[in-house]
């Protein structure tokens, strides 16, 4: 059982991976604050595209039971909301196939999402979320951060997590007012992002499945999520490389080989235009190898660990992080310099693995050549010496 103190946490990012965050403070503090700078119906805690699609994701049997441990009956709830269960298959290494049990789920980050906060503010009435309010800044007292700066005003608390994603925004802010910056490895991708929703038939075998070329610089992914539809994502490198028309997206994705993805895209009917996104670098931060710890910030999600989105495993990430921030919490005081250090260390151990699959490390290594500058190089040699450590 777990002991409330009255403390107030405050969570800048209402994402996946600030909401979890938000589930773990939930039995430790008594009341927890989500700020979330968009309104709900946009929330970008999951990357929309600039169309406004959002990515598929699959969530693996041991990330569904991380999240049923801080949510129980979340798999049932996604499973109603329309969810698609699949499983590995026998055949080729990358697909998945259509199972009557709940196994791999697969849906869109959004639905993950929308499914969590409902769960998180009905069970949890200690939590409150304020949409539309954007945390300028991290507020410090002395080396310690107490609290923030939003919408022009002060809020004080005895914990802040930042959960901005990929900027890390509060953690800018209070090295701009001389905080240490956390050690950082870093692997240079320069990937553009195609996404495009399609019908799906009820007669149409749900299979999810990858398919790369390296030396092509293209890699798809196609999912079936919710609502009777596909989802298939191109990632191309170099970003200057990708296309930015339908046709041209089908033809990539035809130059796959992949049967699957292109019965897709050329037999069922498009639900959407081309979305777009890009990520120019992944990136991992090692705050509990830096000589002054953070003291009252907590690195959550994008923030702490920056991962390539057709990898599959930023929600395993963020549920890692989550269950790594409830163990921190149950033995270090919330207003105690060792709960973040602790934190920072026992998050970045859970991570690596999901880093190593997530980084994109495997996919710039793959490149030719000609297409990897020097840069890449001395991104994979420190990326090599950090992960030794």
């Amino acid at each position: 059982m777990t002991t409330r103190h009255e403390n107030h946490a405050v969570v800048v990012g209402a994402g996946i991976a600030g909401l979890l965050a938000a589930r773990a403070l939930s039995d430790h503090v008594a009341h927890v604050t989500i700020l979330e700078r968009t309104r709900v119906d946009d929330a970008v805690g999951a990357a929309p595209t600039a169309a406004g699609l959002w990515p598929a994701c699959t969530l693996t049997p041991p990330t569904l039971a991380l999240l049923e441990a801080r949510m129980p009956g979340l798999a049932g709830d996604l499973l109603r909301a329309g969810a698609v269960p699949v499983a590995r298959d026998g055949a080729p290494s990358n697909a998945y196939r259509p199972v009557d049990h709940p196994a791999t789920l697969a849906l869109t980050e959004r639905l993950v999402l929308d499914t969590v906060r409902r769960r998180l503010l009905h069970d949890h009435p200690n939590v409150s979320v304020h949409d539309g309010v954007h945390a300028e800044r991290a507020l410090l007292t002395g080396r310690r951060i107490t609290g923030v700066s939003a919408a022009g005003a002060a809020m004080n608390a005895d914990l802040v997590v930042d959960a901005t994603g990929r900027g890390a925004q509060l953690l800018a802010s209070a090295i701009e007012d001389g905080v240490e910056a956390p050690t950082a490895t870093s692997v240079v991708l320069s990937m553009d992002y195609r996404t495009r929703i399609f019908a799906r038939s009820a007669t149409a075998v749900a299979m999810a499945s990858t398919a790369r070329d390296a030396r092509g610089g293209r890699v798809a992914t196609l999912a079936p999520i919710e609502g009777d539809r596909w989802a298939v994502t191109l990632g191309t490198w170099p970003a200057r490389t990708a296309p930015t028309t339908p046709a041209g997206f089908s033809a990539a994705i035809e130059t796959l080989g992949d049967p699957a993805l292109a019965m897709v895209v050329d037999g069922c009917e498009p639900r959407s235009s081309l979305g777009h996104a890009t990520l120019a670098r992944t990136r991992l931060r090692r705050p509990h190898l830096s000589t002054t710890p953070l003291d009252g910030l907590v690195l959550v999600g994008d923030s702490l660990c920056t991962l390539d989105p057709l990898a599959g495993v930023s929600v395993r990430s963020a549920s890692l992080q989550a269950h790594m921030l409830a163990a921190a919490l149950s033995q270090h005081a919330v207003v105690s310099p060792e709960l973040t250090a602790a934190y920072h260390r026992w998050a970045g151990a859970a991570v690596e693995r999901p880093w190593r699959e997530g980084s994109g490390a495997a996919t710039v290594a793959s490149r030719p050549r000609a297409q990897a500058p020097a840069r890449v190089a001395r991104s994979l040699a420190r990326l090599e010496r950090s992960l030794a450590r």
